[in-house]
């Protein structure tokens, strides 16, 4: 899954420390509160799912551009 983060959440991310240049990896509450699932953000603004299609929706990103999604 790929997410367009609220302003209100980049917000909350800024004041966090990076995990790396440019990202980080967050664990975030969804579907009020039923499930747990692991974020990679770029830039505090887009977040990936972080699990087994990770690395195919990354590709994706670099390929069809940042912005799109």
């Amino acid at each position: 899954m790929i997410n367009r983060l609220h302003f209100s959440s980049s917000y909350n991310l800024l004041k966090m420390p990076e995990t790396g240049i440019g990202y980080q990896i967050i664990d975030a509450v969804i579907e009020e509160g039923k499930r747990k699932e692991r974020f990679l953000v770029y830039n505090t603004l887009l977040a990936v799912s972080f699990d087994e299609s990770f690395f195919q929706r990354r590709k994706k990103i670099i390929e069809e551009g940042y912005k799109k999604h």
